[in-house]
């Protein structure tokens, strides 16, 4: 009794440990269930990156599988593991047999674990893959690709990649549009061959023949046209076909010959005109039809026989010069056509008497024959009555301060008869020489004339205009014009506006502002006046400096010495701007800003007058003068800087400290230095003097 006990109770204990719902199988479905969350964890831990991308950069669904596909297989994980790509899926067999199913959008699927009873598909052979082409001959179109198994797949199926990395399963015709290797494997639950068949699309050819010249001959009604070429080299994408036919036009393509082409690399026009230019071309056709079109060539057929000296006599009577008509005789020693003549050799007439001519021009002769046909040309020409002024030209040497040699050179068929030679339009002289040397000349622009006479009377004038320029800038004149070009390389059109007899030197003024100048703000209200009233009154007083030293930032010393602002003082452009302003009043506004301000300054009015004196326009916006005041009205002192364009005074600071702070333009006053050179350009506002050292 007591062994049947123990028998019972040590079948209980086995099934406690090993039943469906015993210790050891729990433990084992718990570690399993730990092993696929392992995996699928793993799986899913790529997506949310690739999500990114695929927002971010625009990711296709291929990419986007080629990247998980790509991931996994660095992970460790599933080194061991048979990783199946799909058309829109990827399949994962861990080492262990759990299968996964990854695809887009969706979260990775767990389906099952292979039992270890699948088998992997077998591995392939020699020709065990058959792929076909449909075309299969030189095509610039796509070719469809068809895959085709000897072996019985059973449970396997075929799969398909372009670059032996990314496969997709084989469903369907394949497109491709381009040459290339194309490879294949089997493929099952278990796993893929280890071996794949490997197909080649090399009949795709989208390149045209290589471009080329044809040649042509001909005679009076035939052209033999001929050319050739070769196909473009193969490229990794497209293929070399070779060339199939070729066709020739005569028309410039409209018409192409022989229907059809033909292999021969040459082709013979029959049935020409004599004598016209035909536009011919040919054309290459490969055998995947692509079309290489050739320049067009232009060629003329023969004719009849053409004039020339050898059998054409112009006789001309008189042959020597006159004013009056020629007769012309044509002979030509060729017969059996008709003789033609024309005077522009667009309108032709049958020749049976001398032509008369009034006036010189040419004379063209052909043949033709009963159709019309004509043959080349023979020209003549009457070139002795002399109506034609000579051709004349002239140039100039030996230019010194006050002298210059005109030289002339002047053709006639009949020879020069005279030279009269004019000054500014003023006669100097009529001589039989070739040449005039101009005397007494002064600074300044000259026009120099000749009027040529020939051996009957016509005449033909020639001119040409000099400068005589100063030697230095010592001799330049208040009003001349002059490039300078400033301290930063720019070139600054200018106005002489003192010169050197007026004691400050050779001083010039640019025509035009150079930059925009803002001077002082004294604006701010009553709790900020004492602040902004303080600020008002240091500009005020440093005004003529400042404007001064902004001046010097456009002084090039290679030829000024100094720079100011236009309406300092040009003997001492900062004169005048050391006394303060005190008043003579015991009491009141002047009293209380005593020693306060800078005194008025009247020296802008020096360049001011001179500026009037020379007409020098003015800029077209308000410009800085170098000078301020003080002055009273029924608000109180009010302190000023001058500004010029119509005399405008613009206003600096008020005591009500209600004054916008002034923005105006700069224009700048330099003084060149001394023995400075000019080297060119008459002075005017078209042709200013330029400078040299």
């Amino acid at each position: 009794m007591i062994t049947i006990v123990l028998l019972i109770l040590a079948a209980i204990s086995i099934v406690m440990l090993t039943g469906e719902n015993g210790i050891l199988t729990q433990a084992s479905k718990s570690k399993e269930q730990t092993e696929i969350g392992k995996y699928k964890e793993a799986l899913d831990i790529i997506k949310p990156g690739l999500d990114i991308e695929k927002a971010t950069k625009g990711l296709t669904e291929e990419e986007y599988l080629n990247r998980y596909e790509e991931e996994i297989r660095k992970d460790k994980i599933f080194e061991d593991a048979s990783i199946i790509r799909e058309e829109n899926t990827i399949k994962v067999i861990t080492k262990e047999g759990y299968i996964f199913i990854v695809k887009i959008d969706k979260e990775t699927e767990y389906v099952g674990k292979d039992d270890g009873s699948a088998v992997k598909p077998p591995e392939l052979d020699i020709g065990d893959i058959e792929f076909s082409y449909n075309p299969s001959t030189p095509t610039n179109g796509s070719v469809e690709v068809t895959i085709m198994s000897k072996k019985e797949l059973e449970d396997s199926w075929i799969e398909y990649s372009s670059n032996g990395t990314s496969w997709e399963k084989y469903e369907e015709t394949i497109i491709a549009n381009d040459n290339g290797v194309i490879y294949a494997r089997l493929s099952n639950e278990a796993g893929t061959s280890e071996t794949t068949a490997t197909g080649n699309i090399q009949n795709i050819d989208r390149l045209a023949p290589k471009q080329f010249v044809p040649k042509a001959t001909s005679t009076s009604n035939t052209i033999t046209l001929e050319g050739s070429t070769e196909d473009t080299e193969a490229t990794d994408k497209d293929g070399s076909s070779g060339i199939r036919v070729y066709y020739f036009s005569s028309d410039n393509g409209s018409t192409w010959l022989p229907e059809g082409g033909q292999e021969g690399t040459s082709y013979i026009f029959n049935n020409m005109q004599q004598n016209k230019t035909y536009e011919l071309k040919m054309k290459a056709e490969d055998k995947a039809g692509n079309i290489v079109e050739t320049d067009t060539i232009e060629h003329k057929t023969s004719g009849i026989p053409g004039l020339s000296e050898g059998n054409t006599t112009f006789s001309y009577n008189p042959s020597t010069p006159t004013n009056g008509d020629v007769e012309v005789t044509i002979e030509t020693t060729v017969d059996g056509y008709t003789l033609q003549y024309s005077l522009d050799g667009t309108s032709w007439q049958n020749y049976e008497n001398p032509i008369i001519f009034t006036q010189n021009g040419p004379i063209y002769a052909r043949l033709i024959d009963e159709v019309g046909q004509e043959g080349g040309i023979a020209t003549g020409n009457v070139g002795n009555i002399d109506k034609v002024p000579p051709e004349v030209s002239v140039s100039t040497s030996d230019l010194t301060q006050t002298s210059v040699k005109l030289n002339v050179k002047a053709t006639d068929d009949n020879g020069i008869k005279s030279y009269t030679y004019y000054l500014n339009n003023e006669l100097k002289t009529t001589i039989t020489t070739d040449s005039y040397t101009y005397e007494g000349l002064t600074k300044g622009e000259y026009e120099l004339k000749v009027v040529v006479t020939d051996s009957v009377g016509n005449t033909k004038e020639a001119s040409t205009t000099i400068s005589i320029i100063p030697a230095k800038i010592e001799e330049l004149t208040a009003g001349d014009y002059v490039n300078y070009m400033d301290k930063n390389g720019v070139t600054r059109p200018c106005i002489v506006l003192w010169d050197n007899s007026s004691g400050y030197g050779v001083q010039i003024i640019t025509m035009n502002t150079v930059e925009d100048v803002e001077m002082g703000n004294g604006t701010g209200t009553e709790q900020q006046s004492q602040v902004y009233f303080n600020k008002a009154v240091d500009c005020y007083n440093s005004a003529v400096s400042k404007l001064n030293d902004i001046a010097m930032r456009y002084l090039n010393t290679t030829y000024a010495t100094d720079a100011r602002c236009v309406g300092s003082d040009p003997s001492d452009k900062n004169a005048g701007d050391q006394e303060y302003f005190i008043s003579d009043y015991a009491s009141g506004y002047w009293s209380e800003y005593d020693g306060m301000f800078k005194a008025e300054s009247e020296n802008y009015k020096k360049d001011d007058k001179q500026m009037d004196t020379l007409e020098i326009t003015p800029s077209d916006k308000h410009y800085w003068y170098a000078a301020h005041m003080i002055f009273d009205d029924a608000t109180g002192i009010k302190a000023a800087l001058y500004a010029r364009y119509n005399n405008t005074q613009l206003m600096f600071w008020t005591r009500n400290y209600t004054s916008d702070s002034n923005t105006l333009a700069f224009r700048p006053v330099f003084t060149l230095k001394s023995g400075i050179k000019i080297t060119g350009g008459s002075g005017t506002g078209s042709n200013p003097y330029t400078l040299g050292t």
